[in-house]
């Protein structure tokens, strides 16, 4: 009887909470449609909440874009506190060749190693076995496309700073060359260098130019490259979560532990954790809506593929009781999974705060014994002049009887 009542409330109820959470993720966007016109008159504070920060933005900011771009500082993607340009190209290299990996392992090892024309394969995967239709292998190849289009970005960013490089050869050798025949002042030995590493901050002195700058910045491949990666990060712990707890812990059903199953279960949150951690990928609350995107397409698909082939993926049919509450909770699992990240986030910023204050502070205490010891070096050569003008003046007083004498 409950699955009766099931089959009618439960393919409408979880496409109205599906829709309903999609619309209030696009009515919490200050710069959407509805908030504009309707929640801003209200007073209602829309929720906004961000991991870093570009350097020349305020604290309290608001956003003028829709994915509040302006706010975010496109170099903090191609930048690392603890890995050189270099290392991130392998880092997300090592991203996209796990996802090839993974692939091989699963597909032509673990998956095809019974054959699917055998009743082992057809108890378990179906009539339909695709490979292409299960959530965790959409994630983690979400995951290897999102690596790729790092790679793609830091390569960019590679590029330039050699071209940087080259060109400051170059105009360092053209001064070597005239130094004969020039005399160059240097005022300041470290202003060149602070410059190029503060323009941003210096076009940020009015604000709106910042922005703008910073507008001017993010381009298609960088939007790609942290929108994707923010999905792909997300993904990747919400289907470990899925596996280990929804189906393994509460449902109790039936697993083997195989290379393809902890690839795709524990190392793909293994290598979001690395993509987190190990470079400064902002966390923007307003690139939620994104996950729920993709969430929504899996949804759609797996109802289309569950009509059409009476195949359910985990289980996952909506005109029963269970797993229509699961399509009802599967919003706030999501955020909360993009939480968790925006967390990660956070303390990644904490200690790369604190690391540069450690290194400010050691800079300002080896630049405070610097000067100590250049005004030691000032005292002594003071006084040896002191000394040395006394030693003339005796001198001159002891000559100074004889010559009278005479």
């Amino acid at each position: 009887m409950a699955n009766e009542e099931a089959a009618v409330w439960g393919p409408l109820v979880s496409a109205l909470v599906i829709a309903l959470a999609n619309l209030i993720a696009w009515a919490a966007n200050e710069n959407s449609w509805i908030f504009r016109n309707f929640l801003k008159p209200l007073r209602v504070r829309p929720l906004l909440f961000i991991s870093n920060r570009a350097s020349c933005v305020g604290k309290h900011a608001r956003p003028t874009s829709y994915w509040a771009f302006d706010l975010l500082d496109p170099s903090h993607l191609v930048k690392s506190n603890c890995l050189s340009t270099p290392m991130l190209l392998v880092l997300h290299s090592l991203t996209f060749l796990y996802w090839v990996a993974t692939v091989i392992v699963d597909v032509a090892i673990e998956y095809y190693r019974v054959g699917c024309n055998s009743p082992s394969c057809g108890r378990r995967h179906g009539a339909y076995g695709e490979w292409a239709s299960y959530l965790t292998n959409w994630s983690i190849s979400l995951l290897g496309i999102a690596g790729l289009v790092a790679l793609a970005n830091t390569a960019r960013q590679l590029r330039r700073e050699r071209r940087q490089q080259q060109q400051q050869q170059q105009q360092h050798s053209q001064i070597a060359g005239t130094a004969a025949d020039t005399v160059v002042v240097v005022h300041d030995a470290g202003s060149s260098g602070a410059s190029s590493s503060s323009s941003i901050a210096g076009a940020g002195a009015g604000g709106i130019d910042c922005r703008q700058v910073l507008k001017e910045k993010w381009d298609c491949l960088s939007c790609c490259h942290c929108i994707i990666m923010e999905l792909a990060t997300t993904a990747a712990f919400f289907v470990s979560f899925w596996f280990w707890v929804g189906i393994v812990s509460l449902a109790r059903s039936a697993f083997s532990v195989n290379g393809g199953t902890m690839m795709a279960h524990v190392g793909n949150v293994v290598v979001a954790l690395l993509q987190v951690v190990l470079t400064r990928l902002p966390m923007v609350s307003y690139h939620f809506q994104v996950v729920l995107w993709y969430a929504t397409v899996y949804s759609l698909f797996l109802w289309v593929f569950g009509g059409a082939t009476d195949i359910w993926r985990y289980g996952l049919d909506f005109q029963q009781a269970r797993p229509a509450g699961v399509f009802i909770i599967l919003p706030a699992v999501l955020f909360v999974m993009f939480l968790l990240w925006y967390f990660a986030a956070l303390i990644r910023e904490g200690i790369i705060c604190a690391g540069r204050k450690a290194v400010d502070k050691h800079h300002e205490h080896k630049e405070q014994r610097h000067q100590q010891a250049e005004h030691r070096q000032q005292q002594h050569q003071q006084l040896q002049q002191q000394q040395a003008e006394q030693h003339g003046n005796s001198i001159l007083h002891t000559a100074a009887p004889h010559s009278n004498q005479v």
